[in-house]
């Protein structure tokens, strides 16, 4: 067992989760009524940070009274970063050299520290005397964007997981769905699941079809159904996501979810063009089976180890193959050409977003583009 925690990075939902799972798992179900836990409130609203510091270590420095050891939790600590700053008040910067002192000299054997918030520096003397304190454990949750290397994975990875603590099993179509258009919130990932395990009901299985019936109206879920709306060629469904857009637009007053949807558009159709080139490199069928990636021989992913059709899950690397076989390079080339030149429209203020939108679904699902799609 630890005799320090330190829980911070950017989620705030993330960090206080698993701070919570920590006291649980050292105090119990009923924590708040545990004895043994001093709680000092790192989120209060009367206190300021030097407040909050000086009755940590007025708690740090009282030797148990009701038990022979006790559990010190600085909660929700909203001040690290004013706290740490080289501007920092002398009296904060005391204090919290006062703690960096008493981290360094050892936790005492009757005493283990939580502190859990956001805005932790790395770089600071305090962060590098938890880390090299004797049973501390660290742990940072930093929240993902869409632009990270490893975000869809990370995000799969975090779906599963929630619905395996649930007790649910998730279909994998589900799965790249919410992996795909919900952002790298954590706290917004669990409630858009629990609203689908709701919404499930009885039945322990969570399908594609639930996700789409709870998120379908976030700006994410939005851009990821125009995009596939283009792809299918379905103008109902895309004029139908473009209205839906003009009012939410309309209420916000501003904003530039034209641009966000059509940028999902933009790395829908480019993911075509690389899955292309991934198939073409294994020699795959233009038509490829819902179990063709399950039987690809390892031998292959070991020639091909860095084809993106074979480092993926099977079922989508189906599904991308499937999406990528509805056009042809020509065509691909063209729809790429439409979706940049609405894009080039909208940032130049070239036209109003409905009409720019309808104009480029008009283009790609329209009568007159099965001469050029």
């Amino acid at each position: 067992m630890a005799k320090l925690y330190l829980i911070s990075g950017d989620d705030d939902f993330a960090i206080k989760l698993r701070s919570r799972e920590i006291i649980t798992s050292l105090c119990g179900e009923d924590a708040d009524n545990n004895p043994d836990l001093e709680v000092i409130k790192g989120d209060s609203d009367v206190l300021k940070a030097e407040d909050i510091l000086t009755g940590l270590m007025s708690a740090l420095h009282t030797p148990p009274f009701l038990s022979p050891d006790k559990k010190i939790w600085l909660r929700h600590f909203a001040h690290f970063e004013k706290s740490l700053a080289v501007n920092a008040k002398d009296i904060v910067k005391k204090r919290m050299a006062e703690l960096v002192e008493f981290i360094k000299a050892g936790i005492p054997d009757d005493i283990i520290l939580i502190i859990d918030g956001v805005g932790i520096d790395q770089r600071k003397a305090f962060f590098k005397s938890c880390k090299a304190a004797t049973d501390s454990d660290i742990q940072i949750f930093k929240k993902t964007s869409f632009g990270d290397r490893n975000f869809a994975e990370n995000q799969r990875q975090l779906i599963n997981e929630i619905c395996g603590k649930a007790g649910k099993q998730i279909d994998q179509a589900a799965v790249y769905y919410l992996s795909e258009t919900i952002s790298g919130d954590s706290g917004r990932l669990q409630t858009e699941l629990e609203k689908a395990f709701c919404y499930a009901g009885d039945t322990n299985r969570i399908t594609v079809d639930d996700c789409k019936a709870i998120c379908s109206c976030t700006p994410e879920a939005m851009s990821w159904d125009f995009a596939n709306a283009l792809v299918d060629r379905n103008m109902t469904a895309a004029l139908r996501l473009v209205n839906t857009l003009v009012k939410q637009l309309t209420a916000e007053r501003g904003g530039n979810l034209e641009l966000s949807i059509l940028s999902q558009a933009i790395r829908t159709f480019q993911e075509m063009i690389k899955t292309k080139n991934a198939m073409a490199e294994i020699n795959a069928p233009a038509r490829v089976g819902k179990s063709y990636f399950s039987a690809i021989p390892q031998s292959m992913k070991e020639k091909f180890p860095n084809n993106m059709l074979l480092k993926i899950h099977p079922f989508r690397a189906y599904k991308v193959c499937e999406s990528a076989g509805r056009f042809n390079d020509r065509q691909l080339a063209q729809a790429l050409r439409d979706i940049l030149d609405a894009n080039r429209k909208l940032v130049s203020g070239g036209g109003q977003p409905r009409i720019v939108l309808e104009q480029l679904i008009t283009n790609m699902t329209g009568e007159n583009a099965q001469q050029t799609y």
